[in-house]
């Protein structure tokens, strides 16, 4: 990837279209500079990003499992109580 070019938040406001432009062709990410501290960075856009992967592998919530230990808590809670 290109070197990051480092702008200050006016700047970027001023010529978003450009930069815009920079990332999506050329590849070259922005880094927005507000007061020489780093505030935020546009990267170009590709397709099948690391969230979209994230979100793909994590596991499905099963509901079925979650309500039969609420079950089991209660019941285990009960039988404290009676002393069983």
């Amino acid at each position: 990837m290109a070197r990051a070019n480092m702008v200050s938040v006016r700047e970027f406001r001023s010529n978003m279209t450009r930069y815009l432009r920079e990332a999506q062709e050329e590849g070259k990410p922005i880094v927005i500079m507000r007061h020489t501290q780093p505030v935020a960075r546009v990267v170009p856009f590709e397709e099948g990003t690391v969230l979209e992967d994230l979100v793909k592998d994590l596991p499905r919530p099963q509901k079925a499992k979650a309500k039969k230990r609420h079950r089991q808590a209660k019941k285990s809670g009960l039988r404290r109580i009676l002393g069983l």
